[in-house]
């Protein structure tokens, strides 16, 4: 399945610096398919393909800690534009 990430973030100096490293531990089975900041730093969506949205969510929140607020939701695929074709690490 595809997940969304909104990143309201409160600190992106903190931000920015935990990304790179969190990047380098996503689990097997998840996949960050892209990664688009806003260019002041305090908004970012992110596109995942994991086996499920509390994957994500338990992933993201516990590497963010209180430099941002994440929200999350299921792409709806059947409705969805542009959408890559899923890898099979998510399946």
């Amino acid at each position: 399945m595809h997940v969304i990430a909104l990143h309201d973030i409160k600190d992106p100096e903190a931000f920015g610096e935990i990304v790179g490293p969190t990047i380098d531990k996503i689990p097997p089975g998840m996949t960050l398919k892209l990664m688009l900041p806003s260019q002041d730093g305090e908004q970012a969506v992110c596109f995942w393909e994991a086996g499920s949205v509390e994957n994500v969510r338990s992933f993201i929140d516990g590497a963010t800690g209180d430099t941002a607020e994440n929200e999350y939701f299921p792409v709806e695929e059947s409705q969805a534009i542009g959408l890559p074709q899923a890898s099979s690490a998510a399946a």
